[in-house]
Formats: structure tokens, sequence, C-alpha cells
């Protein structure tokens, strides 16, 4: 299983989360967003499927409150998507401090 936690100080448009080659795809067991306790507004955010254009949302929040987020487990790894794509990152600018997203994943390679 791999973790990655990445922290944004700045909006953020279709940033890759987790990146795949063509013969690859992963299963996402575990996503968290938090958002910092310094931050001096709420900060809306996505998380999607796609190569480099989110084509398929499946977590979001519309207003994280500071010192705030979500977590979603996927026990099962419900979310596997078609080879090539990415996980993909959207939100709004983390006034005055920053939004974290951390993720738990397996990734799979196929000849």
């Amino acid at each position: 299983m791999t973790h990655a936690s990445i922290l944004y100080g700045t909006a953020q448009t279709n940033t890759v989360v987790i990146a795949t080659a063509g013969n690859e795809r992963f299963t996402l067991r575990r996503l968290e967003v938090m958002a910092d306790n310094a931050n001096t507004a709420d900060v809306g955010c996505g998380l999607g499927l796609g190569v480099s254009i989110m084509l398929q949302s499946f977590a979001g929040h519309p207003g994280i409150p500071a010192g705030s987020g979500f977590v979603e487990v996927y026990p099962e790894g419900i979310i596997e998507p078609d080879m090539g794509q990415q996980l993909l990152f959207s939100c709004e600018t983390p006034t005055s401090g920053g939004i974290r997203v951390s993720v738990s994943y397996e990734r799979h390679v196929f000849d």
C-alpha cells in the first residue's frame, strides 16, 4: 500500500494526486482532506478521475471550515479507474492557510 500526503497553499485546478501510466490502474483505499486551522475562509474542493481534466467527480465539499475536513474510507477499494486515469484535485484558495490531501492506495501494473 502506498501513502501520500500533499499540502496545498493556493487554489488548484485538476492537480494530479495519484499519477498513472497507460498500463496502470490504482485502487483507492482511503482519502482525507483537511483544512488548515489558520484558514480565514471556508474552502470548497472536489476530487475525481480523469487524464488531465476531471471527468468524474466522486468526493468533495462545498466549503470546509478552518480546522475541519472529511475522510472517505473504501475497504473494498471501490474506486478503480480505467487504465491511465489519475486522481485529480481542485479547490478554492485556502486563504491564510492550506488544505491537505492524504491518500492510501494500491497501484496495479498490467503488461
